[in-house]
């Protein structure tokens, strides 16, 4: 449903000699054609292709060329669904009414119910890997597999109603709800409540493992820089709730307003990390629900009737054809990981650049197999530049998010 980022995305990357750039477009929002009229309350994807969404009546919405052409697949059930998530480019998830939980291994075009052990409302779901996640609903719901929903187990022991769940790591992570904050360090086994204004929470984003936001209801918005030891909070005179959030970037993320405003103002930017939003001009009269940015130059976000927006800077690549193997790994790094798969025996050079730009390591990688270490990186969200030349003389690059947690 809101969410995520970061560990959403599993890194493999792909690189070749003839590297296929099929559209830089300049900045722009165009909407897309979804092929329903469901409202949709969640969109996910695990890179610039592959993702999903979800919505009423157990509307399920699958692309594989970033959302040039979406199929509206058969989910099975009729409940209304609240969230998805993509694992890998094969292994989704999505819940719902009633405790559905459904789960793909074909890239979302089959799915199939798990069993949840409970009623209740879900609303939010995330996964650290393709095995291991959780799911968060009414009536104190956190639930925990880590085994790809073989089997859930519960954590929480509460009451309360819990509307999202965000994890930086395998082991830490929140849960927001009403009305407080959890936080866990040790994958769920125990939860402490952080102190934070008790109001309705209904959405969480972390960038890394002490920056992150929550939204809730009045317009209000909170922050923290250390991992949610302290929550500074700020009312905004939205005169509605915020229902979804997603930062990518310290300074730039975006908020969606619930529903209640004219059409065409539920969508808002910041650029200066939380402290302003301004209205995002889409161009498109929609009402919208959630938001996914795979980079701060490529993302999508989804609503009423349908509709589904998506969001090009120009400043990244919009679709990379995969005509190689390169594999890189793992992802979360702690100290180091490796890029295995490499076509030619010349240099390809592998630049890092943090989530402003920065460029924090430049090397060359050489042969079937290289080993970069990141031991002196810091923890948090980067982008990896991958490029070499071809035989023409030009640069051919591709781009991935890595998630370094020491």
């Amino acid at each position: 449903m809101r969410n995520l980022n970061t560990l959403k995305l599993i890194f493999t990357l792909v690189i070749v000699g003839s590297l296929s750039m099929n559209s830089i477009k300049a900045q722009t929002w165009t909407q897309q054609t979804s092929n329903t009229t469901e409202d949709l309350n969640s969109v996910h994807f695990f890179d610039a292709n592959v993702g999903g969404a979800a919505g009423f009546n157990g509307t399920i919405l699958t692309t594989t060329n970033g959302g040039t052409t979406w199929t509206n697949q058969t989910s099975g059930v009729t409940v209304n669904l609240f969230d998805i998530f993509f694992a890998d480019s094969q292994t989704a998830y999505s819940v719902g009414l009633g405790g559905t939980i459904l789960k793909s291994t074909n890239g979302g075009t089959t799915w199939v119910s798990q069993t949840s052990g409970t009623t209740q409302l879900l609303l939010d779901v995330f996964f650290v890997n393709p095995l291991e996640g959780w799911v968060v609903g009414n009536s104190g719901t956190i639930l925990h597999t880590i085994n790809g929903g073989t089997t859930w187990t519960p954590q929480s022991g509460m009451n309360n109603a819990f509307k999202a769940v965000y994890f930086i790591s395998p082991t830490e992570g929140w849960a927001v709800g009403y009305p407080l904050i959890l936080h866990t360090t040790n994958a769920g086994t125990t939860w402490s409540q952080q102190t934070a204004p008790v109001v309705h929470y209904n959405d969480v984003h972390f960038i890394n493992a002490t920056e992150g936001w929550v939204v809730g209801e009045n317009s209000i918005g909170l922050k923290t820089m250390d991992g949610g030891i302290t929550w500074n909070s700020s009312s905004f005179s939205f005169q509605t709730s915020i229902i979804a959030v997603h930062y990518v970037s310290s300074s730039v993320g975006y908020i969606n307003l619930e529903a209640s405003l004219p059409s065409n103002n539920t969508l808002r930017k910041t650029t200066d990390g939380g402290v302003t939003y301004q209205v995002e001009p889409t161009g498109v009269n929609a009402r919208t629900t959630d938001s996914y940015f795979i980079n701060a130059g490529l993302g999508w976000v989804v609503g009423y009737d349908g509709v589904i927006l998506k969001y090009n800077s120009g400043t990244g690549i919009d679709n990379i054809n995969d005509n190689s193997n390169i594999n890189i790994y793992p992802n979360p790094a702690t100290n180091k990981f490796e890029v295995k798969g490499l076509m030619f025996d010349g240099a390809y050079e592998l630049r890092i650049f943090d989530v402003m730009g920065k460029e924090v390591l430049k090397t060359n990688v050489i042969g079937e197999k290289s080993i970069i270490d990141v031991t002196n990186i810091k923890n948090g969200i980067y982008y990896v530049q991958i490029s070499n030349s071809s035989s023409l003389g030009k640069s051919a690059r591709a781009y991935q998010k890595l998630v370094i947690q020491h």
